[in-house]
């Protein structure tokens, strides 16, 4: 799944400004804007929160969960808070066309959730028959009437899985505290193997390019999941620690 915490705010990423802004500075809880030092129209600007805009919106990146395959689109998630009076509304709307997210009005914007009260907030909403390489995201937020007041943006998310099915490598590696070098024997290094293992799980999720020698392959993927370690004693004795990573491509 793939989530976007608005709680923290931010820039309105296609203000149009006459001048080249140089700085981007807060002061008292408010953003302003520094302009070209002297430009004959110099000046700051300040964020006015007394001025409501009639609707604000703010516009994901294109998602694709790092594969290079079509996404079956599950559900989508809209979470607001504030929404108490009359005129109060959040919507979501979504495009699978990439070029959408350089324009607010895209001919393939879809509205796919509304929230006008706090018991709409936080339910999932299906997408039916939804399939493409990627997805952007749109919200959309309205003022109380006569604007007073704004909704606030918490949270919106989106669930899918890959239309195809994907290749699956399993890769054992060794977690032992054992060093081993040619023309050397082997000797231990105490904490070795759980240092190997935390570097395994922290690539979790991470978009990786893995070549295989024998067989000869190369493949790009996501590490899916990092198995707990596995002790295997053999026959001669000796004992070993490894773990499976596996890797979706």
């Amino acid at each position: 799944a793939w989530s976007y915490n608005a709680i923290s705010g931010g820039v309105y990423r296609t203000t149009e400004i006459n001048n080249d802004i140089t700085a981007i500075v807060m002061f008292n809880s408010l953003i302003g804007a520094i302009t070209t030092p002297g430009d004959p129209d110099n000046d700051v600007l300040v964020q006015d929160v007394n001025t409501y805009n009639a609707m604000g919106y703010l516009i994901s990146p294109n998602i694709n969960f790092g594969l290079n395959t079509k996404i079956n689109w599950i559900a989508v998630v809209l979470e607001g808070q504030g929404l108490f009076e009359a005129g109060d509304q959040i919507e979501l709307w979504y495009s699978t066309d990439a070029e959408a997210i350089n324009d607010q009005d895209h001919f393939s914007w879809t509205l796919i959730s509304r929230i006008s009260h706090p018991t709409h907030s936080g339910i999932e909403v299906p997408m039916l028959a939804v399939q493409s390489n990627s997805l952007a995201l749109q919200v959309k937020m309205y003022p109380t009437q006569g604007g007073t007041k704004s909704p606030i943006l918490t949270r919106f998310a989106v669930r899918g899985f890959p239309a195809h099915r994907d290749w699956l490598l399993d890769l054992p590696v060794n977690v032992s505290d054992i060093v081993s070098a040619p023309y050397r024997l082997p000797y231990r290094l105490p904490g070795l193997g759980n240092t190997i293992h935390e570097s395994l799980l922290n690539l979790s999720g991470a978009s990786v390019s893995v070549e295989v020698l024998d067989p000869p392959f190369k493949m790009s993927g996501v590490v899916d999941q990092v198995m707990e370690p596995t002790t295997y004693i053999s026959d001669r004795g000796s004992v070993m620690r490894w773990c499976q990573v596996r890797v979706r491509g």
